[in-house]
């Protein structure tokens, strides 16, 4: 009987342990906050006409699928595109960071959009998913 006692004990404390870690992997992964500082920064460029700044955030392998559209491929198609809602009317852009999780050099985003136009205010608005690759220190 004072063995059944022991191994439980022991079986309980390897699962403590086990779900601290996990715990720990789980927050150290997570980058929600240090993602959506750059989509405030990227946003802000779309909406200003900036677009080095957004070119620096793609390069010639980045997809761009707008919903009901052809998918863009590229830093200077999308810059372009990206810059085409602007001039159409599109006065603000919000991406808010739902969740970002580190996996290595690459995290992945899930996160809410929303576009307003001059005048009309929200004119769009639903969800995407954004790979990150980690560049040098970028």
């Amino acid at each position: 009987m004072k063995k059944n006692k022991t191994k439980n004990a022991n079986v309980a404390l390897i699962l403590a342990m086990i779900l601290t870690f996990s715990a720990c992997a789980e927050a150290q992964n997570d980058i929600s906050k240090e993602i959506q500082a750059q989509n405030d920064i990227i946003t802000d460029a779309i909406v200003k006409g900036d677009l080095e700044t957004v070119k620096a955030y793609y390069n010639s392998q980045s997809t761009f699928m707008p919903p009901n559209g052809q998918n863009i491929v590229g830093v200077e198609t999308i810059s372009r595109v990206l810059n085409q809602m602007t001039v159409m009317g599109i006065e603000k852009i919000v991406y808010k960071t739902k969740k970002a999780r580190l996996h290595g050099t690459v995290a992945i985003e899930e996160g809410n959009y929303q576009l307003f136009a001059q005048g009309e205010g929200l004119i769009d608005e639903g969800k995407y998913l954004v790979t990150w690759e980690k560049q040098g220190k970028d």
